[in-house]
């Protein structure tokens, strides 16, 4: 898939997108009281690893490098 395009981009969202969603889930299922501030704080870190190791590993989309 050429990186440039917008379907890559987009699915580099949606996966992004999961991992924020999946991460409250599954502290949710496993008995922890996720709370609005702890979601949010979540979101951000994940929002923000996300991109670095996906630019590390070599397969972020050409308008994030």
């Amino acid at each position: 898939m050429d990186r440039s395009s917008l379907p890559y981009v987009a699915l580099h969202y949606v996966l992004l997108l999961v991992l924020v969603f999946g991460s409250v889930v599954a502290l949710e299922r496993s008995g922890f009281d996720v709370p609005l501030w702890l979601g949010v704080v979540i979101a951000i870190v994940v929002g923000l690893l996300y991109p670095r190791l996906v630019r590390e590993m070599g397969f972020a989309p050409e308008q994030w490098e």
